[in-house]
């Protein structure tokens, strides 16, 4: 099990493994208590939403209130780092607000050894980083990367088996591109579609816990999306949601622990599934906090 601090979705993660073929800047976190199984419901636990706004279904409006959340009847799915997978379940409804929590770290220097600084979603960069931004891109698998200052953790020891730096793969049958938009130029990913980072940890020994942070819009006039952000490896990740308004969104997900250490090939993917389920990337970055290599 995983948990993601912050408030808002309450998604289930860490299912089963997979195989592996195959301007403005707004802050969501999500939380998750409970474990999900593989096309099943695990047991939910205490769940609580602090200071939401009004919503759709369980929103409240103001105060703090809490209440035990069952798990739903889906997993993650059966697909690999290259094969569908279906979306993680919510145990409540969405809240039209989630509160913004930064990343709590003990570290007191930053992960180039200089003063402690934090990434656009509000997390620590207190380990090494990776990041792909489409400001200049012209196709979905061709950002620009660029990495922490970390002595011995740069773009050779992110880089997946066989390959000479981290490769950016798009995945499914659905609509994925580079387009121009209001916040600028964004990868869109659509119904049935995936942006993978394909990554290697071969080096890492290990690390307290991995966060996402995405930024971009949903790529819509009146809706929000929701979308997933996990390992397919093993199909350990959480959920996210991000506004449709015309101002770069920086939705901050923890992941926990499902990169796994010691392991030369695996992945981040992005799937939206929900909401408009349109989900327009201008940038995203994956950290590991404390990490030890």
């Amino acid at each position: 099990m995983t948990v993601a601090v912050g408030a808002g979705l309450i998604l289930a993660a860490c299912q089963s493994e997979g195989s592996l073929e195959g301007d403005d800047d707004d802050t969501t976190t999500t939380t998750i208590v409970g474990v999900g199984g593989m096309n099943q419901g695990g047991a939910g636990g205490a769940t609580t939403t602090t200071n939401a706004t009004s919503g759709s279904a369980n929103g409240t409006t103001g105060g703090t209130t809490t209440g035990n959340g069952g798990m739903g009847s889906g997993g993650m799915g059966s697909g690999g780092m290259g094969s569908s997978s279906s979306s993680v379940t919510s145990t409540s409804a969405y809240s039209s607000a989630a509160s913004s929590t930064s990343a709590s770290s003990s570290a007191s220097t930053g992960s180039g050894g200089g003063p402690l600084t934090y990434d656009n979603c509000g997390f620590a960069n207190d380990g090494p980083w990776m990041q792909i931004d489409y400001g200049n891109a012209y196709t979905i698998t061709s950002p620009t990367r660029t990495y922490s200052n970390t002595p011995g953790f740069g773009e050779a020891q992110w880089n997946p088996n066989g390959q000479s730096f981290p490769e950016v793969w798009f995945i499914g049958g659905g609509s994925t591109q580079v387009s121009n938009d209001p916040i600028g130029k964004i990868a869109h990913i659509g119904p049935g579609a995936k942006l993978q980072m394909m990554i290697g940890l071969g080096s890492l020994i290990s690390y307290s816990h991995a966060t996402v942070c995405v930024e971009g819009r949903s790529v819509s006039t009146s809706a929000s999306v929701l979308f997933d952000a996990y390992n397919p490896k093993n199909n350990c990740g959480m959920g996210g949601q991000m506004s449709h308004s015309w101002a770069i969104h920086a939705t901050g997900i923890d992941i926990g622990n499902c990169l796994l250490e010691g392991d030369a090939f695996q992945a981040v993917r992005l799937e939206p599934w929900g909401g408009s389920s349109h989900l327009g990337v201008r940038r995203v970055r994956v950290t590991l906090h404390n990490a030890v290599y």
